[in-house]
């Protein structure tokens, strides 16, 4: 499982780092909002990318065992979710709560993946 998570992590951040933003609106660098997140995951496919790997970014720190904003998830081994799958959970997670979107798109993605995916 550990190894499917690191080839995992080392595939999507190869995709990021080859993929070239075609304009300077394009460049994702630096704090992130849950608006600002997602405007990204609602735009074009090489800014959709970003949102995945975002996303995975912060699944792989939680369901590892790790906790971010005090938020924590569980995933069960070989039946974690997929990367749309994730997606899907956080992109509703901040439409349905536009009220915190100001906040940072970390401790957002955590509380989404965390509502979704509880420990026991």
């Amino acid at each position: 499982m550990m190894l499917r998570h690191i080839l995992r992590t080392i595939c999507l951040g190869a995709c990021l780092l080859w993929s070239r933003p075609s304009s300077a609106q394009q460049t994702f660098v630096g704090f992130q909002t849950g608006d600002t997140l997602l405007a990204i995951c609602n735009a074009d496919q090489e800014a959709r990318i970003y949102c995945a790997g975002y996303i995975i970014g912060i699944e792989e720190i939680l369901f590892t065992g790790n906790a971010i904003n005090g938020f924590r998830a569980c995933s069960l081994p070989n039946e974690g979710p997929t990367s749309h799958h994730l997606e899907d959970v956080v992109l509703t997670y901040l439409q349905n709560h536009s009220a915190t979107r100001r906040l940072t798109a970390t401790g957002l993605v955590a509380a989404a993946l965390a509502q979704a995916y509880p420990c026991d």
